[in-house]
């Protein structure tokens, strides 16, 4: 059990820190400049963890291993930054902006998922998108400086 949650965890764990982190990013750093710095700490670290925790070592074999979705992925999480980082520079608050784009991402990737994935909507999981739509509408019409 501890297992499966774990990963949940991490990933709101880094989720806070994300947040806080990239708000901090100061307003006259060039946000393309930060990410180089960002992502060459984050390519050590990663690089540090593979040889601590993979059982093969070779390092080529594994690079073998990687498909083009690697990269693709890298593209994802660089306009994630990115959009996080110019959001807080723009004024967002740091209470909305991680709430409105994750409840989008959620209703576009049930979405998605019914339509490219052949994935089954429940009733629950529509009332659930209608739910997230006026949640956003609520917290977007309450304040802030987000337009």
């Amino acid at each position: 059990m501890f297992s499966y949650y774990l990963p949940f965890c991490i990933a709101v764990t880094a989720a806070v820190a994300h947040a806080i982190f990239a708000k901090a990013v100061p307003q006259k750093t060039n946000t393309w400049l930060s990410l180089t710095a960002t992502y060459g700490a984050s390519a050590i670290f990663c690089l540090l963890l593979f040889f601590a925790t993979a059982a093969d070592k070779n390092i080529i074999q594994q690079y073998q291993n990687i498909n083009v979705y690697a990269a693709l992925l890298g593209f994802a999480v660089i306009g994630l930054e990115f959009g996080f980082i110019e959001m807080y520079k723009k004024g967002w608050p740091v209470s909305q902006a991680g709430l409105l784009t994750n409840s989008m991402a959620a209703v576009l990737l049930v979405l998605i998922g019914f339509f490219a994935y052949k994935e089954q909507i429940s009733l629950r999981q529509l009332i659930g998108i209608v739910i997230c739509i006026i949640g956003m509408f609520m917290v977007k019409s309450e304040g802030g400086t987000a337009k």
